[in-house]
Parts: structure tokens; C-alpha cells; sequence
């Protein structure tokens, strides 16, 4: 749990700007694990009070935070490859392959196309 999109994200950030300390990671990690019980319980008690979260863009939170943490590392388009292979693989797979097996096919093709993308 402690190694997650946003906590991986902001690792990566924190290491853009000359950061060398593993512990942001684990902080970030610990902080979100417990924000993310806090809530979980929080959602669960409360959850069927709101009966379209979608009406309110509640659904769109996670989203919206990843899309944030993601635009300063935008270095290009030639760099943008592998989002752009990810984000298609994941869309093909979730459209034709039941289940969450799209996630690991996107992150899969991202990390393949991204071997190819020269520094």
C-alpha cells in the first residue's frame, strides 16, 4: 500500500527537484495508507447517505488529483509515448477483456513503450 499512483508521483516530483531521501516515499506512503483507512471507514458509515456521489463529482476526486500531480512532469509530446500508449492499451483492454486486467496491460505497454523513448 505504500507504493501507490500518487505516492509514486510524488516521489518522483520531490526527486525532479534534486530530492535523494527515500523516506518522502515512506512518509508519503504511511500518510496516504492512513488517510486512506480514515476515509474508507468514513465512506462506508456515510456512503449510503449520498445516493448519486456522481451528481456532486465526488467520483471524479482521484482523477482530478492524479491528472495534478502528473502535469508538472510533462516534459513534450515525445516523452507523452508511453502515457499515450498506456492510457489506449487500458481503454482497449477495459472495453474488451472482463475484469481490472486493463490496469496491468496499460501499465504494462507504458513501461514497454517507455524503454523505447530515447532520453
Amino acid at each position: 500500500m505504500l507504493n501507490t499512483d500518487s505516492t509514486w508521483l510524488i516521489a518522483t516530483r520531490y526527486r525532479e527537484k534534486g530530492g535523494n531521501d527515500a523516506s518522502v516515499l515512506l512518509g508519503a506512503g504511511l500518510s496516504l495508507w492512513v488517510v486512506w483507512v480514515g476515509s474508507t471507514i468514513a465512506g462506508y458509515v456515510l456512503g449510503n447517505l449520498i445516493a448519486s456521489p456522481e451528481r456532486y463529482g465526488l467520483d471524479l476526486i482521484l482523477p482530478i488529483f492524479f491528472v495534478a500531480m502528473l502535469v508538472p512532469l510533462w516534459r513534450g509530446p515525445r516523452r507523452a509515448i508511453p502515457w499515450a500508449a498506456a492510457g489506449a492499451v487500458a481503454l482497449a483492454m477495459h472495453y474488451f477483456v472482463p475484469g481490472y486486467w486493463y490496469v496491468f496491460a496499460g501499465a504494462l505497454a507504458g513501461s514497454i513503450a517507455g524503454g523505447f523513448v530515447d532520453e
